[in-house]
């Protein structure tokens, strides 16, 4: 049989929303794959996925709390990650972002890194379109 590839697109599963995601695929085996994994798990963008972290003008400030903790899943790491409060394990041992980084292992077990991020509306500007 022929390997046949392309690109798919698949729209946010959210009604009336018109982002879309694209995804590569080799043969159609892989196309087929992919639309089984999207009837069971739709896609959706960043504005429907976890909506209480998109900053809007009405919402304009977000905070998230890391500490710096060892693996309850794999205790034999001595290491350092950051977890996430509402997080079951930990994630990753770094983290970044606009004008900063932080190695978990840097800083003693324990310890928070607190991350605040503040959208400044502009008084006089006009509102965007809406989205989606």
């Amino acid at each position: 049989m022929s390997r046949r590839g392309g690109t798919a697109r698949f729209y946010c599963a959210e009604d009336g929303c018109t982002e879309a995601v694209f995804y590569d695929y080799n043969s159609r085996a892989d196309y087929a794959r992919l639309h089984r994994e999207q009837a069971e798990r739709p896609w959706k963008c960043s504005r429907h996925r976890n909506p209480e972290q998109v900053l809007t003008p009405t919402n304009t400030t977000r905070t998230v709390v890391l500490t710096a903790e060892k693996s309850k899943r794999f205790p034999d790491l001595t290491r350092l990650f950051w977890r996430e409060d509402d997080a079951a394990d930990v994630g990753s041992g770094y983290t970044f972002g606009p004008g900063f980084k932080a190695h978990a292992d840097d800083f003693p077990e324990g310890s928070r890194l607190v991350i605040t991020v503040t959208a400044e509306v502009a008084a006089d500007a006009t509102p965007g379109g809406e989205p989606c």
